[in-house]
């Protein structure tokens, strides 16, 4: 092999026609001259893992981390890509909307901030694509188009699990985290999203899901169409199902799964204090609340954080993932007030002089953490 390939970069490695046909399966003759440089070490093998991984992630197949440290190059890159033929023609128009998917994906991802995106999946030599999994990192959000052309936005610090194709009778996605959904119908096909404590079966609607590992809380907040919610873990002699309707919310809680669900009415559209998760663990009881202001629960993925009544210590948790913060509040007797507000284009520094506007509180910040004391 040539010794000038120790010294490829990313692009050169998109460029070379041997390279690209080996990852893409449609050059078994030198598959065995590509993997022998592989396993050589070579300097540059970071640059080839990465190349490896942005052509398996345009194919939705492989896994693997790809990382950019440089907005501008990774422009250069898809420049490249666009224009020339880095995929046999016998893949056609769909795959090649399917690169450009996931082209805008990445670049969502790094126009926010982040630098990397997290894409892997069920594939290895010689076998048939089965899932792919998507993790989204702290301070951003990204969009994913489905293969029946529902569409999921997906928080920070959460990651969903898809099929490359869904199976005839039911189209079903994991999420761990939180995700807004807008749902192809299909009459024939439920879609049905798994979480570790509920599983949501729909037709064709638009919801969002909330269900973060480390938090105790599980929000299903309905915009249209009907949700059906059925809890995994019902107790014996329980349906353990739960019929949404638009504008409702539903709030369970880990710890209290199977208690009795208490309906509130609530004609002001905003949820009451239960809804937000803020009443002691002892009272945390499920809670169906009507007439909800759904934006309450859906703007994150229009880039607004909008907060009524919230307490301090849950506003610095939802500000951490939005902004990539790491934040703490020096005295707890802080939490005791509530804020309401709208945060849209602000910079966490505005957004905390905002809050220090409201009360008397003030903050200090180095690099990424913060200290929020009287």
């Amino acid at each position: 092999m040539n010794n000038s390939i120790d010294h490829y970069r990313i692009t050169d490695f998109l460029e070379d026609s041997g390279f690209v046909a080996w990852v893409n399966g449609n050059d078994p003759e030198t598959s065995a001259t590509w993997e022998s440089w592989m396993k050589s070490g070579p300097p540059n093998l970071d640059q080839a893992e990465q190349a490896i991984g942005l052509l398996r992630a345009m194919r939705q197949e492989g896994e693997r981390e790809v990382p950019f440290s440089k907005e501008d190059e990774f422009a250069k890159i898809l420049h490249r890509i666009m224009h020339r033929e880095l995929i046999s023609k016998d893949y056609g128009s769909t795959s090649l909307r399917k690169w450009l998917r996931v082209a805008a994906v990445i670049i969502l991802l790094l126009v926010s901030g982040t630098g990397y995106l997290l894409i892997r999946s069920g594939f290895s030599p010689g076998r048939t694509l089965t899932s792919h999994e998507i993790t989204v990192p702290k301070g951003s959000r990204t969009q994913i188009t489905l293969e029946d052309g529902s569409t999921v936005w997906l928080n920070a610090e959460s990651t969903l699990k898809y099929p490359s194709r869904f199976a005839r009778s039911v189209r079903q996605v994991e999420l761990t985290g939180e995700a807004y959904f807008t749902v192809t119908k299909s009459p024939d096909r439920p879609f049905v999203v798994l979480t570790s404590d509920v599983r949501i079966k729909v037709l064709g609607t638009s919801f969002n899901v909330k269900a973060y590992p480390n938090e105790d809380i599980i929000e299903t907040t309905l915009e249209s169409g009907l949700v059906n919610i059925e809890k995994i873990r019902a107790e014996k002699g329980e349906s353990g199902k739960i019929i949404l309707k638009p504008r409702q919310k539903l709030v369970l809680y880990k710890s209290t799964l199977n208690a009795e669900i208490t309906e509130v009415k609530d004609k002001a559209g905003t949820a009451p204090v239960a809804a937000e998760g803020r009443e002691p663990q002892e009272v945390r009881k499920p809670s169906l609340y009507s007439n909800y202001e759904t934006e309450l629960a859906t703007s994150w993925k229009d880039g607004k954080l909008i907060f009524r009544g919230e307490s301090l210590d849950l506003l610095t948790a939802r500000l951490e993932k939005s902004y990539n913060v790491n934040i703490r509040i020096a005295d707890p007797e802080l939490n005791q007030k509530t804020y309401t507000g709208t945060f849209e284009n602000e910079t966490i520094e505005q957004a905390l002089e905002a809050l220090c506007l409201a009360s008397d509180i003030k903050f200090t910040i180095e690099k990424n953490d913060i200290t929020i004391y009287k």
